[in-house]
């Protein structure tokens, strides 16, 4: 099916908030990206429905013999999506032996290991340029946390001009955060 960028995008930005904060990405980074690194991208969706699955990936031809792939966007909306992509992914006809996924888009599903015994999986982690978060207390905010974890945390964040630390307290509450800054000696 051809995606559509704007349903894909809401998917994974929500899927992203879940476990580790929305990703804020530019409106042009979906085509730069998939230009850049010869992206093939597949939606999963039964019909009539919103998107419950992305999954964009590239191959790359081994130097012997087969095939290898890159994933460098997995989001399900729910494990039996997960499942399907993954049976999806397991049959590409590929051939590929290796499948390598890309950290940093890819939330930690713990079937990822189990649906593609057949296959080696590795991750790895590459980032095109520095990110700087500029708001720490809405990064904080937006983050996804457990609802069960009660924490009071103290902590140092380097200031925005790179010339010392100032102190935060992090309260974690209900599946939410507060970071806020503290003048406490010490904390």
């Amino acid at each position: 099916m051809p995606l559509r960028p704007r349903t894909a995008a809401t998917l994974q930005h929500q899927l992203a908030r879940q476990w580790n904060g929305p990703v804020h990405r530019p409106a042009w980074w979906t085509r730069w990206k998939q230009m850049k690194s010869n992206l093939t991208t597949y939606r999963f969706a039964r019909p009539g429905l919103p998107t419950a699955g992305l999954l964009t990936l590239t191959t790359k031809r081994h130097d012997r013999h087969g095939m290898s792939s890159v994933v460098h966007d997995f989001w399900a909306s729910s494990q039996p999506t997960a499942s399907a992509m993954l049976a999806f992914l397991g049959r590409h006809n590929t051939r590929a032996r290796t499948i390598t996924f890309r950290r940093g888009a890819l939330p930690p599903y713990p079937s990822l290991r189990h649906g593609l015994r057949h296959h080696r999986t590795t991750a790895e982690s590459w980032h095109p340029w520095m990110v700087r978060i500029l708001d720490a207390p809405e990064a904080i905010r937006l983050r996804g946390w457990p609802a069960d974890l009660t924490a009071t945390i103290h902590v140092e964040i380097e200031n925005p001009t790179g010339d010392g630390w100032d102190r935060w307290r992090l309260h974690l509450k209900n599946g939410s955060a507060e970071l806020a800054p503290t003048s406490i000696p010490g904390k």
